[in-house]
């Protein structure tokens, strides 16, 4: 059996019993986000816990795992595989790796002194190219800010893009997206393009 199938079927078999929860790190009307670990192995993951019943009826529940499943690139966020939990209120948990030193919205707010020059251009290098990727098979992020930045490597030399849930595939015809999602803060205009997402990174740093 190849390696690719061995992974594909570890992943089918995931269940919420394989995971330790250490701490909750985040909690919204849509769903909990826990740092975890996974059972006899080192190292931890985060488990992003969606309810079921507050994604509408026409929500795609499985859309954000369809959006990783297709991006893996050096500098998006890897999504580990993914488990259903039946009992009690139902939820969908995406498996994603943890970033060790948070995202860039906590090095922003925590720092007292401007990033340098080279420093900026290396993280929005790394960004960009995973912006290039996601254009390349037609996915706009629609929600690109520092907090959906994860930090790799203590001096910030490796960043992860993150958070896919509200991003959109596009066709080879599409001009525009003419629906409004992702932070307003961040916002440009109603209408969103690639262009959007290569302004917002800009509005990270």
């Amino acid at each position: 059996m190849s390696n690719e199938r061995q992974r594909a079927k570890r992943r089918e078999r995931w269940t919420s019993r394989d995971f330790i929860i250490k701490d909750e790190l985040y909690r919204s009307t849509t769903g909990i986000i826990y740092k975890a670990r996974i059972r006899g192995r080192r190292g931890h993951v985060v488990l992003k816990e969606r309810f079921i019943s507050e994604l509408g009826r026409d929500h795609n529940i499985q859309h954000e795992l369809e959006m990783y499943a297709k991006a893996k690139h050096p500098h998006i966020l890897k999504c580990l595989g993914y488990f259903w939990k039946v009992e009690g209120r139902k939820t969908l948990s995406l498996i994603l790796e943890y970033a060790k030193y948070g995202d860039m919205r906590q090095h922003i707010e925590g720092r007292k002194r401007h990033f340098d020059e080279e420093k900026i251009w290396s993280i929005l290098k790394q960004l960009a190219d995973a912006l290039a990727f996601l254009h390349a098979n037609n996915i706009v992020h629609r929600d690109i800010k520092s907090s959906n930045v994860f930090v790799f490597d203590e001096d910030l030399s490796r960043v992860k893009l993150a958070d896919l849930g509200v991003s959109r595939w596009m066709s080879s015809d599409t001009i525009m997206l003419r629906s409004f999602y992702g932070t307003p803060l961040y916002a440009v205009c109603i209408f969103f393009s690639f262009l959007f997402d290569f302004y917002t990174t800009f509005l990270v740093s």
